[in-house]
Formats: C-alpha cells, sequence, structure tokens
C-alpha cells in the first residue's frame, strides 16, 4: 500500500509540474525543463505502458558533442561526456538517457545514428542502491526540508534519506516495479553530416 501511495503522489505531482512548464511555454533552455523533461520519462515508467517512447532529435543534436566523443570509445556514451559545470547547464540528453550505447552507419557523407536504452532501475553491483541528493538542484530551503523530513517520517527513511544529504535511493524507482511500474525503450535516430561529427570541437547547442 506505501509504494502505491507514494507511486500516485509521484504520478500527479510529476503531471502538475509537466503542465506549469508547457503554460509556461515549453522552454527548453529553462531550469525548469531540467526538471520537466525528466519527469516525462520517469512518469511514463510509473504508469506501466511499456511502450517505446522515441527522444526528439533535438535533444539529440543539442548533445552533439557527446556522439563526438563516443567514436573513440565504440559508441558509448558515459556521464562525464556531457558538457556543464552544473546541474542545470547540462544538455536535455543527459536527464533522460544519461549513459547509453549507440550505432552508426555512413553513407554518401551523411551519418545515421541510432540506438536504443532500456529505461530501468537497478542495483549498481548486487545488493547495493545508488542514493540520488537533492543538493545538486539546490533544494535547501527551510520548507524543503520539513516537507522532506515530513515525507522520511510517513514513509520511512528505506527510500527517502537523510544523512549527510537529501536523497532518494534508487530502491524506491526499482520497488515501482512491484505496483505497476514498467521499464521501456528510450529509441533515437536522426542523420548529421560526417563533416560536422569528425569536427570534434563544436559545441553543444542546449
Amino acid at each position: 500500500m506505501k509504494l502505491k501511495v507514494i507511486r500516485a503522489t509521484i504520478i500527479i505531482s510529476s503531471s502538475i509540474i509537466i503542465l506549469m512548464w508547457r503554460l509556461l511555454g515549453s522552454k527548453e533552455d529553462s531550469k525548469l525543463a531540467r526538471i520537466a523533461i525528466p519527469l516525462i520519462w520517469l512518469r511514463h515508467y510509473l504508469l506501466g505502458s511499456g511502450k517505446d517512447l522515441r527522444v526528439p532529435d533535438r535533444y539529440c543534436y543539442g548533445a552533439l558533442s557527446v556522439f563526438k566523443q563516443a567514436l573513440d570509445t565504440g559508441g558509448h556514451v558515459e556521464h562525464s561526456m556531457y558538457q556543464g559545470s552544473s546541474f542545470y547547464e547540462k544538455p536535455i540528453l543527459f536527464y533522460i538517457l544519461g549513459g547509453f550505447s549507440y550505432e552508426f552507419q555512413e553513407k554518401d557523407g551523411v551519418v545515421t545514428i541510432k540506438g536504443t536504452d532500456c529505461y530501468d532501475w537497478h542495483p549498481v553491483k548486487v545488493g547495493e542502491m545508488e542514493l540520488y541528493p537533492f543538493t545538486p538542484l539546490h533544494l535547501s530551503s527551510r520548507l524543503f526540508k520539513t516537507v522532506f523530513l515530513a515525507t522520511q517520517k510517513i514513509f520511512g527513511d528505506e527510500y527517502f534519506v537523510s544523512s549527510s544529504e537529501f536523497g532518494i535511493s534508487d530502491k524506491l524507482w526499482h520497488d515501482m516495479l512491484q505496483v505497476g511500474a514498467k521499464e521501456f525503450n528510450s529509441t533515437f535516430e536522426f542523420t548529421v553530416s560526417s563533416n560536422v561529427l569528425e569536427n570534434k570541437e563544436e559545441v553543444q547547442k542546449c
């Protein structure tokens, strides 16, 4: 029952934030976009349809530099490859895919890049779940801490952790599979000139 309540609460809260972002013009270069867009992916996971979600081409073009860097690693993108010094300065692709692999095919000077990434939550090592702290979001106000501690008191510290910093354990998202969440594939496919792909100096756009 506890997980069902948390799932429903997060779905409703996510929907409100996503709606606010859209009502404000869906600006993808805003800080709110760095929260709303990942919530679209998280909500899709929690709703449990399991249907593929297509990554808009513009998100891929906005992180073109990571595709360029990954040419040296066989098409495997690492989190560390994304530019941006703070949480709100990274390209959208960072928040919805993170690390992933892709394949590419070149023909007549045009490169087609495509890939499929499974949206899932699992232990980094057997029995170990990662903690995602709220520190990068700069949510350190007294009101936030009060709400977080109240949530922790209601639902326990198994999922809502407040040790050295406040955060949510991966275990929460993983355990949501027990109450209707379902893993799904994020897919992408776009084309780019081979000349552009070879120019590793190009800057990320958004």
